[in-house]
């Protein structure tokens, strides 16, 4: 008895109507591998067709079906999409299919139904995985006919991945580098390469015993996918493939103790929703990063390279898919606010994290002990960063850094020259201008590690800040509970139509619940902060004083006395959850000359133990503020030449804050290699830090696929320092320039992480 296969994958499509499909490569791959194997399918020719037209595919099932002897048995397989027309009529998509017009250019159904009618071959075998396949098998009958209940291997029979009228999804392994398998063709694969499919033992799995399998394991992936079968003139079934020793019964040795997934439904869409997101994103990473192309809300294809702008633009093809998206827009929001740069490599772990972490959940992973092992080797890979981490030495690093991150050089040479200004203490603002150019220019101005009392108070929504401009400032040394004695001030400021910056010991209770009620109103523009400094807030607030003009308010029952004139005056207040910058008006300015001096003074004669606090403060107050002048010819050019450069700053300050390590994702990929191997007490734990152990190593790897550069190159040598894709080696260390902010890539590893804690607890 001959046995015959022929194996039909289609991914591409040139009808961009029609989507990518990753499983059909891999899917026909494994297929072909069992089919072939003497000891499972001992198929004697197995043929596959990739990527092929509809009129190589017609060909190739005609040379399946064609002179057929009556003891064969023929083996024909899709794997693409399903097409069908208001009339319900069923066609399989091949490279060249135009979806409105399948007739002229798909496989139809009633072709394939004819082809194996005619075929002399005792048994014939359709495995079918596509969208809709059930209507393959609309009309027929799928009564056996009794006459054949002892003829083995005989019959015509139908396997479809779903019914009439549902979706044939792939499967949750969601890693960019490798194509993904089919939930129908992986349970398939596995029935068969496992022998779980042999339900009664007997050494082989016909056709209804496959059926049965696959039907129960893929109801319980995907509820919403339902299998179908139709036997027709068909004996008990056709045997597929071999199971063991005949007449031994699987898993004679034993129970089967295999755990049961622990994933929904839900995290499948979810996960899909991210791989949507993050592949293009993955395609930008780098310095040959590249622009995508990608679907708006309008259906347009729109050009970009920055990571927030193709989050926010890309639409998911299904709408299940969108919170996955939205998961991913959060995390590139979130590390915007928390380090400026590094949003595209957060996306890459996030993405590879959330990949290993669902197998583990396929394999029976609980998910709280999943989530424990992430945050522990979050944790830890964070301590790594910190002990690879060297001080940011030189302005050229700086500029270097800068660059890398607002991926413009020009930007990068102000930064640094902007930070050779202010100092390290200093603050560093980005400005709009008229002009086309960009430029730094000096104001005055102070920056503390004080933020906002409620996020309420925040204006910008997108960058987590709360601004004021032209704003006055009400500094107190007490406590601001009671409203009764805010109110005097709060009626002059009001009358003046300024906005208001409240800096005092605390800002609680009715006092700040005036305000953030007034703010959310729309009828008066504040924000509270809490007095910087600690126990010293009170020398705190009159440095604060000596830049701003304000006199510092002794208690807050001396608030009815004061006048406008009492209150300083700023042209700009950014404040954040984590620190406040004042910006002034430059020129000179006697009471801050006076406030140095006596700084200066204080710390000659502090103990040691005083002079760290005491130099924080006199760097804040000589360091001041630089403006970096933004331009453009149009105003959408304005905007993201802002953002890149406001990203860069900030990037900037969490290198001087945390250091730099090697740059390209070897920092990442090192920390990667030191948590590879290690073992925690529960499995499931062992298996969510494995999770992101292994997830470390993504941003290197991408960063070599964008390059156009081999994995293996990197892999088979330890890196010795950063990795620049310009010459395709690893630099020689710090010196090189090829540098990360060890910040930046905490907030990175952080970020990820929480995004697959939260999807691992998603029900």
């Amino acid at each position: 008895m001959g046995r015959h296969a022929l194996l039909v994958a289609t991914g591409e499509y040139e009808d961009t109507r029609l989507s990518r499909l990753r499983g059909p490569e891999q899917d026909v791959t494994r297929l072909a591998a069992l089919l072939l194997d003497p000891a499972v399918g001992a198929f004697d020719t197995v043929e596959v067709l990739r990527d092929g037209t509809d009129l190589e595919v017609r060909r190739g099932i005609e040379a399946l079906t064609t002179n057929r002897s009556r003891e064969d048995m023929v083996l024909l397989y899709f794997s693409c999409h399903g097409v069908t027309t208001p009339q319900r009529r069923l066609y399989f998509a091949t490279t060249n299919t135009v979806q409105d017009r399948p007739a002229g250019s798909a496989i139809s159904r009633s072709f394939v139904n004819e082809q194996l009618e005619d075929c002399l071959a005792a048994g014939k075998l359709l495995l079918l995985d596509c969208c809709f396949s059930g209507a393959f098998v609309e009309g027929f009958k799928a009564a056996r006919d009794e006459v054949l209940d002892n003829h083995e291997n005989h019959g015509y029979v139908v396997l479809t991945a779903s019914n009439a009228y549902e979706y044939a999804y792939e499967e949750d392994t969601l890693a960019v580098e490798s194509p993904q398998s089919s939930i129908f063709t992986d349970v398939l694969v596995q029935g068969l390469s496992t022998g779980d499919a042999d339900l009664d033992g007997d050494g082989w799995i016909d056709s209804e015993e496959l059926f049965k399998y696959v039907h129960d394991a893929v109801r319980v992936r995907r509820p919403d996918q339902s299998p179908r079968y139709f036997a027709y003139d068909a004996g008990p079934g056709l045997r597929v493939a071999r199971a063991g020793v005949v007449g031994e019964p699987h898993n004679s040795a034993g129970p089967d103790l295999k755990r049961a997934a622990t994933y929904s439904a839900a995290q499948i869409a979810v996960a899909r929703g991210i791989r949507a997101a993050a592949e293009p994103v993955g395609r930008t990473l780098g310095p040959l990063g590249r622009r995508v192309a990608v679907i708006d809300e309008h259906g347009r294809y729109v050009e970009l390279s920055d990571t927030a702008l193709i989050t926010s633009t890309l639409r998911a093809e299904d709408p299940r898919y969108e919170l996955g998206a939205g998961y991913v827009r959060d995390l590139v929001q979130q590390v915007r606010v928390g380090a400026g740069d590094g949003a595209a490599t957060a996306v890459v772990l996030a993405q590879a994290m959330v990949t290993r972490l669902l197998e583990a959940m396929r394999a029976g992973a609980h998910p709280i002990r999943l989530r424990r092992g992430v945050a522990q080797a979050a944790t830890r890979a964070c301590a790594l960063l910190a002990s690879m981490a060297t001080p940011l030495a030189t302005m050229h690093h700086v500029e270097r850094l800068a660059t890398s991150s607002a991926t413009d050089g020009q930007i990068g040479t102000l930064i640094a020259q902007a930070l050779s200004r202010v100092g390290r203490s200093g603050a560093i603002v980005v400005e709009e201008s008229n002009d086309i150019a960009l430029a730094t220019r000096e104001v005055g101005g102070i920056r503390f590690g004080s933020g906002f009392t409620s996020a309420y108070f925040i204006t910008d929504d997108q960058r987590r800040e709360a601004v004021l401009e032209d704003a006055r400032v009400l500094l107190v040394a007490d406590v601001l509970d009671r409203v009764a004695e805010l109110v005097p001030v709060l009626e002059k400021v009001m009358q003046s139509g300024k906005p208001l910056l409240v800096i005092a010991t605390e800002v609680v209770g009715e006092t700040q619940s005036t305000l953030v009620v007034n703010k959310v109103r729309g009828t008066f523009k504040s924000v509270a902060v809490r007095a910087p400094g600690g126990a010293e807030h009170v020398e705190w607030l009159a440095d604060i004083a000596a830049v701003t003009g304000a006199v510092v308010v002794a208690s807050a029952a001396d608030l009815a006395q004061v006048e406008l004139d009492h209150l300083g005056t700023a042209r700009t207040v950014v404040v954040t959850r984590d620190e406040t910058t004042i910006v002034v008006e430059s020129g000179q300015n006697p009471r801050l000359a006076e406030r140095l001096s006596l700084v200066n003074w204080q710390l000659a004669q502090a103990p040691p133990e005083q002079r760290p606090q005491l130099q924080q403060r006199l760097d804040q107050l000589a360091g001041g503020v630089t403006a970096i002048t933004v331009g453009a010819l149009t105003q959408s050019e304005l905007a993201e030449r802002k953002s890149r450069t406001e990203r860069a700053v900030l990037a900037m300050r969490t290198a001087i804050a945390e250091g730099v390590v090697a740059g390209g994702g070897v920092a990442l990929f090192l920390a990667g290699e030191a948590l590879s191997g290690t073992g925690l007490a529960d499995p499931d734990e062992t298996a969510g830090w494995a999770a992101v152990a292994a997830a470390l190593r993504a941003p290197l790897l991408q960063n070599a696929v964008n390059g156009g550069i081999e994995a293996e190159r990197l892999t088979t040598a330890p890196p010795t320092g950063g990795f620049d894709v310009h010459t395709e080696s690893f630099a020689g260390g710090p010196d090189s320039g090829v540098i990360d902010s060890a910040g930046v890539l905490r907030v990175a590893v952080t970020s990820a992480a929480e995004l697959a804690a939260r999807f691992i607890m998603l029900g």
